[in-house]
């Protein structure tokens, strides 16, 4: 059945990725290394093994390039009403 399917989990990713894009002003790069980073965890904690963390500069690509192209889109921060990422 394709509710259990690993797939499912990419559309609320995707609806909060876009939420908080729309709320904060982060650089493409930013939004590439932070969904890579959120892809090995995910991997880490769904699989089931410590070692799929060596796998991140394998997942920053895999899951960062598909948001990156998307990410340099945007129309800019001002125009969007978005703030910039205070730390």
């Amino acid at each position: 059945m394709i509710l259990f399917h690993s797939v499912v989990v990419f559309v609320p990713m995707f609806i909060a990725l876009s939420w908080v894009l729309g709320r904060l002003d982060l650089s493409p790069f930013a939004v590439f290394i932070s969904y890579g980073i959120v892809g090995t965890i995910g991997e880490a904690v769904f699989a089931g093994r410590v070692d799929a963390v060596i796998g991140f500069p394998m997942w920053v690509f895999v899951y960062g390039l598909m948001v990156w192209l998307p990410a340099c889109a945007l129309p800019p921060a001002a125009v969007r009403g978005a703030r910039p990422l205070r730390w």
